[in-house]
């Protein structure tokens, strides 16, 4: 057995195999490290887009709910739809902010349950408002349609988030932006278009993901069926029957418009404003303040509904 004097020598790694297991190792974590955070990215998008698609189905349903419940009366008094076209500049371009205004009805009240002075009727309001927190769907509710279409009520926030709310009427051929019952009657549905963001409170709305929703409100024409009438209005039109067959006899003149306008059907009161929309255009139309001065006149004061 032969005995060995030098160094015994074991086993290890090179220089360049520690060199080149730092650099593999460094590669496998930053793969992973860059993995995790776009998982977390993604994750976080898809958080915020479905809070988007969330809010504008919020909107859209209760903006619909208003829409279709819109009164309908052969008074034109008691009828009201408009819309108002409105846009601002966005770093997405120029984005609707359109408002409308509708009389319409609503079994749920505006106030606590303990106030029972509201009625089922109410004007609505909805537009969008910028505040601290970022665009903010609003609606305004006052309980019964009143002299001032434009102010009173209660106005609550619906959505937060919503950056753009677009409105279009259509009366049988094509699309308008801007609707006047008043003079135009009303029209045949609505199409609503809205895009929501799905930002946190105080966060720029257009640097998370928006979504876009669209629906279309049909609205319902035909005129309900009148109230049978109380003995206060037989007593009051034996009262015009009389004063009309006197002398002084105002004529047709004082006759109420009963028709809730059909556009582009000529001889309607309520829509000849649009000049020939849908092909004829109508006469003109008896503007609201002229209606409130004729029931006035023959009435004496306002008529309270569902009495």
């Amino acid at each position: 057995m032969r005995w060995s004097n030098g160094p015994i020598r074991r086993p290890g790694f090179t220089l360049i195999e520690l060199v080149l297991a730092g650099v593999m190792t460094a590669f496998v974590l930053g793969a992973v490290s860059l993995s995790l955070s776009q998982l977390s990215r993604a994750k976080s998008g898809g958080r915020q887009l479905l809070a988007a698609h969330l809010r504008a189905d919020a909107a859209l349903t209760a903006i619909r709910r208003d829409i279709i419940t819109v009164l309908r009366d052969r008074d034109l008094f008691w009828t009201r739809l408009l819309l108002t076209d409105h846009a601002v500049s966005t770093p997405y371009g120029t984005m609707d902010r359109d408002e409308i205004l509708v009389f319409n009805t609503n079994l749920r009240p505006i106030r606590d349950l303990d106030f029972i002075g509201d009625g089922v009727e109410f004007e609505t309001q909805i537009r969008i408002d910028e505040d601290s927190l970022g665009p903010v769907l609003w609606r305004r509710r006052d309980a019964v349609p009143d002299e001032y279409p434009r102010g009173g009520g209660v106005a609550s926030p619906l959505v937060t988030g919503v950056v753009s709310l677009a409105m279009e009427a259509y009366d049988g051929d094509l699309w308008y932006q801007d609707w006047d019952s008043d003079f135009d009657g009303l029209p045949l549905a609505i199409r609503v278009t809205v895009v929501a963001s799905g930002c946190r409170d105080g966060e720029d709305p257009f640097d998370s993901p928006l979504a876009i929703l669209r629906t279309v409100v049909p609205i319902d024409r035909v005129p309900p069926p009148e109230e049978p009438p109380t003995d206060e209005d037989e007593q009051a039109d034996d009262a015009d029957q009389g004063e009309e067959a006197g002398p002084d006899a105002g004529g047709a003149g004082d006759a109420l418009p009963t028709d809730l306008g059909v556009p582009g059907q000529p001889g309607q009161p309520g829509r000849g404003g649009r000049g020939g929309r849908g092909g004829q255009g109508g006469q003109g139309g008896q503007g609201r303040s002229g209606i409130r001065d004729t029931i006035r006149d023959r009435s004496g004061g306002g008529r309270g509904r569902g009495s």
